[in-house]
């Protein structure tokens, strides 16, 4: 009868389970209870928002029941549409290798139009004054005590199969549009940011890295690193104002604008000259700088010179 009856609800037990799967009552289990197997579910009858449904991540022996609340709200949300977990205080614990807090594998089989995997969109809407918004906030944390080898708090990749035909490839896409009658104060379309305290042990400090890794020992010369462009701009209309613009904080820098590797053609350090003196005479173009805010001029010339005493 609880066979027939198990399979009228669609439930198939492919294995002997030891302990109980389904459970009701107003107290969740305490860690370390045996008796419940494990993703058992504890349905919580007095329990409110973000407190009314368990899964025991534990095992029979030793129960460890967290909350896996999905809130399907018609209305106002209080916390949270889907809440696994309670943040800080009490997170699903994974111990294996590999382990995917979400795993969501899809194939685009279409022969035409766009897919879209993930799309995540929110509205700015505040009844009144203005409000903030993290459209998407990933943090990794590395708790006190605990150590880590490497921490990528978002990784994206393009993977090509083999045999590809592929039009355009951007690993990540930023983009901003504007409104005929928006009113903004600062635009930034990436920001990267990092806060120092000054007691910290950093050994490789850096901003930001630019790398171009072969693969198989042999690999490829790209054709920039940093490529910028002005795309369907009037005549009257420039790119901007600078290619890079420091600002006027003249702590900056703090040895040099730019350290570049002494290779002894393209950048060379170690000639001793000739005693030849370059003169104005020898300087052909120039380019224009702004330091500070006082407009300067690089000199250039048209030949490597021999020597410059």
């Amino acid at each position: 009868m609880l066979a027939r009856l198990g399979r009228l609800l669609g439930f198939k037990k492919e294995i002997a389970i030891t302990g109980l799967l389904q459970v009701a009552g107003n107290t969740v289990p305490s860690d370390g209870t045996s008796g419940y197997a494990a993703g058992c579910v504890y349905h919580k009858i007095d329990g409110g928002s973000g407190t009314s449904f368990y899964v025991n991540e534990g095992s029979y022996t030793s129960s460890a029941f967290v909350s896996a609340v999905v809130n399907v709200l018609s209305g106002t949300a209080t916390n949270s549409i889907m809440k696994i977990g309670s943040g800080t205080s009490s997170k699903v614990a994974f111990a294996t290798a590999g382990d995917k807090g979400f795993a969501i594998y899809m194939d685009n089989t279409a022969t035409s139009g766009t897919f879209t995997g993930i799309r995540l969109r929110s509205g700015v809407n505040p009844a009144s004054g203005a409000n903030s918004i993290d459209n998407l906030l990933a943090q990794v944390s590395i708790e006190s005590g605990k150590n880590a080898t490497t921490v990528n708090c978002g990784f994206f990749e393009i993977i090509p199969k083999g045999t590809n035909t592929i039009t355009t490839a951007r690993v990540l896409l930023c983009n901003a549009d504007s409104a005929a009658s928006q009113t903004m104060t600062t635009q930034i379309i990436g920001h990267f940011r990092v806060h120092t305290r000054g007691d910290e042990t950093i050994t490789n400090d850096e901003m930001l890295r630019l790398e171009n890794e072969a693969v198989g020992g042999n690999g490829r010369q790209l054709d920039s690193y940093i490529r910028c462009m002005a795309t369907s701009l009037s005549a009257a209309i420039k790119g901007a104002d600078y290619l890079i613009d420091g600002g006027t904080n003249v702590k900056l820098l703090g040895t040099a604008v730019l350290r570049l590797p002494d290779d002894g053609s393209i950048c060379e350090a170690s000639d001793a000259g000739d005693s030849t003196a370059v003169t104005a005479s020898d300087f052909v173009g120039y380019m224009t700088v702004v330091i500070g805010t006082t407009t300067m001029y690089i000199p250039l010339l048209s030949v490597k010179p021999t020597g410059i005493s």
